[in-house]
């Protein structure tokens, strides 16, 4: 009984999330038919509890092995933030020093300078890419007839700095892998196994492991490309920066240390202080944001973000931390593609919706600011529409006879001098003949031209199955209604 009241106290909280979270999962089943993904796992946290976990599509599509947020999935680079952790757990305990150079912890096979000073290659400048050495990745698959080399033999080949340490930001794998081996001879003892002891197991990542490992575990998610063929299995030459396995859960539990909640049955693997010490800016990431030791410091629509990403043949995930909000997004799939970002903004959107809105770069500027009547013309006849754009960025529409709806997330941009306006899933109907052969929403693409907003108003069609629908349109024209005194 004692059992069975502490996992319905865990599952509550998702419980109570579940229904609130639908617009995101509709911008995933959309995202998954588009690109073509065989699954999408993820986990939300929130003020230190896992309030929505779920996962859609295939861990093994030939097997019919459903994806869970417990399948591992391959990282990627998402790889390097726990390699960093463990660098950070053995400055802790006084066995590395961030300032000393990195060749103080290489023994025989040391890196070399083709520019610079070699002895200003740090460990602080590997962690936050500005040490100078090259860009670097090399995967071995399985039948290739390749062998993966030993991280001396890496290191003898192509441990060379390109760029004088200090000098900028070189987004580095070979940096992460050298870590990685950094960590196995100071620890003495492999890097993997290092992981799963100090890492993975203190923090309840049971679904995590190293690529070595993953091979033979039944569980992880199979790498696809694009066409849904297997990749073969592979591995990289760097495994520090990109060979680590984990679950959308595992990842979330992860996420949750690094701000520092104080979940029930984690170890404290590091301080506060040190935590602290890898979120501060080091370097400048050209004129994306800022690095940190180990992690990205970039805006996400007006939000100061913790992030790292990985992609590479077969998969892709991202790990999102927002500090201020103790909110942790932990996404990923089997499969490489560019649309997590998307999944993202659309839970962010959902679990933050006000300030969502307040964050945005760009609100709504005056010219747009007001009341608009107009129509759309759909086949012989006209639509009645009107917005009602407020300064906050919050937008009212009414659509035909449907009542008005509140839209708290409308995209305003500036481009070219033209002020564009963007207002999506709208719950409505057009009226259409052809549009309604399909459940769709409604969104409207305008433009303000001479005191006009005029464009389209749009019948998305949603995905029924793997029927993608249609997306139709129709001319929109709408003027802005006096100011009322």
């Amino acid at each position: 009984m004692k059992w069975f009241v502490t996992v319905l106290a865990m599952l509550l909280p998702m419980f109570a999330h579940a229904d609130r979270f639908e617009p995101a999962r509709a911008k995933i089943r959309d995202i998954m038919l588009e690109e073509n993904l065989p699954s999408v796992a993820l986990a939300v946290t929130q003020r230190g509890q896992i309030i929505w976990e779920e996962a859609y599509g295939w861990a093994d599509v030939a097997k019919r092995v459903p994806a869970t947020p417990r399948t591992p999935y391959s990282l990627a680079s998402m790889s390097k933030p726990i390699t960093a952790t463990a660098i950070m757990m053995l400055v802790e305990r006084g066995e590395l020093n961030l300032d000393a150079p990195l060749n103080n912890y290489l023994g025989e096979h040391p890196i070399k300078a083709h520019v610079g000073n070699v002895k200003a290659a740090t460990l602080r400048r590997v962690l936050d890419h500005t040490a100078g050495l090259p860009t670097h990745w090399r995967f071995f698959y399985d039948g290739d007839g390749a062998h993966l080399p030993s991280m001396e033999r890496t290191i003898d080949e192509y441990g060379t700095l390109v760029r004088v340490p200090g000098e900028g930001y070189l987004y580095s794998n070979l940096g992460y892998g050298i870590l990685g081996h950094v960590v196995e001879r100071s620890a003495k003892r492999p890097f993997a196994d290092f992981l799963r002891t100090e890492i993975f197991q203190p923090l309840g990542m049971t679904g995590s492991m190293m690529t070595s490992e993953a091979r033979n575990d039944a569980r992880v998610a199979v790498r696809y490309a694009r066409n849904r063929v297997p990749v073969p299995f592979y591995d990289a030459d760097t495994p520090g920066a990109s060979s680590a396995y984990a679950s959308a859960h595992d990842l979330a539990l992860f996420g949750m240390f690094h701000l520092k909640n104080r979940v029930p049955g984690q170890k404290r693997i590091l301080s506060d202080p040190s935590i602290d010490q890898m979120r501060v800016p080091t370097a400048k990431d050209g004129d994306r944001g800022m690095r940190t030791l180990g992690w990205g410091l970039r805006p996400f629509n007006g939000f100061e973000v913790l992030r790292h990403a990985g992609s590479m043949a077969g998969v892709a995930s991202r790990l999102m931390l927002i500090p201020e909000y103790d909110v942790a997004i932990a996404t990923m799939t089997n499969v490489e593609t560019t649309k997590l970002e998307e999944i993202n903004a659309a839970i962010l959107q959902t679990l933050l919706p006000n300030e969502w809105v307040a964050r945005r770069k760009l609100a709504p500027a005056a010219p747009v600011v007001g009341c608009w009547q107009g129509k759309a013309h759909v086949d012989a006849r006209t639509v009645p529409l009107s917005v009602d754009i407020k300064a906050t960025g919050m937008v009212e529409v009414k659509v035909g006879a449907s009542s008005v709806a509140s839209i708290p997330n409308a995209q305003f941009r500036v481009t070219d001098g033209r002020h564009e306006l963007l207002i999506e899933d709208i719950a409505a109907s057009l009226g259409s003949t052809d549009a309604n052969r399909y459940d769709y929403r409604v969104s409207l693409d305008l433009t303000l031209r001479d005191g006009k907003l005029s464009g389209a108003a749009y019948a998305m069609s949603r995905p029924v199955a793997d029927r993608i629908g249609s997306a139709l349109s129709f001319r929109a024209e709408l003027e802005r209604l006096p100011a009322q005194e």
